[in-house]
């Protein structure tokens, strides 16, 4: 069996195991215009988040409801270029390479201490040439799961941004 197969059954085997012991939640957004949000209850206080910018530009968040903090960067690197936590054109991708990274698979902390404590981590790991500290060490931070599909999108006449998405999701947060 080749390797890259077996990497992706394990790291499968191990999204399932981490489900069963989640409380997870899925949601579908309506078709969503350019420009437009959609905030999704997850439980514990938070929200999935995609917040719609001019240009069919949409950044994908986590965060508690009802504010703009964002619990999902922090553990979702990488962090200076970052594709897989926005939808639409830009870090080099057209919009249509952008709608094709489905689906994505992201982590959040759950709570204002864990947010803290990872951006901390990460901090130290930027000030630290020695790589003591790795992007997976940050990541492991993030005790839930965001996991997103692109079901439908539709370009402007250049096909240069995107007139509209639609998205289905599903966010686990560990017990």
């Amino acid at each position: 069996m080749p390797l890259l197969l077996v990497t992706q059954l394990a790291s499968a085997a191990a999204r399932e195991a981490a489900r069963r012991a989640a409380d997870c939640v899925s949601f579908t957004t309506p078709r969503l215009p350019a420009g437009r949000s959609f905030r999704e209850p997850i439980g514990g206080g938070l929200e999935a988040r995609l917040s719609g910018q001019n240009g069919g530009t949409w950044s994908i968040s986590v965060g508690p409801a009802g504010t703009n903090d964002d619990y999902l960067w922090v553990v979702s690197p990488p962090f200076r270029t970052a594709p897989q936590r926005q939808i639409g054109a830009g870090y080099n991708l057209t919009a249509i390479q952008s709608v094709q990274l489905s689906p994505r698979y992201l982590r959040f902390v759950q709570t204002a201490d864990q947010y803290k404590a990872a951006v901390r981590l990460a901090e130290k790991a930027q000030s630290d040439s020695s790589g003591a500290i790795t992007a997976e060490d940050i990541r492991r931070q993030g005790t839930g799961s965001l996991e997103l599909w692109i079901t439908g999108f539709g370009t402007d006449p250049s096909k240069r941004t995107l007139a509209w998405v639609s998205v289905r999701g599903r966010a686990c947060r560990q017990r």
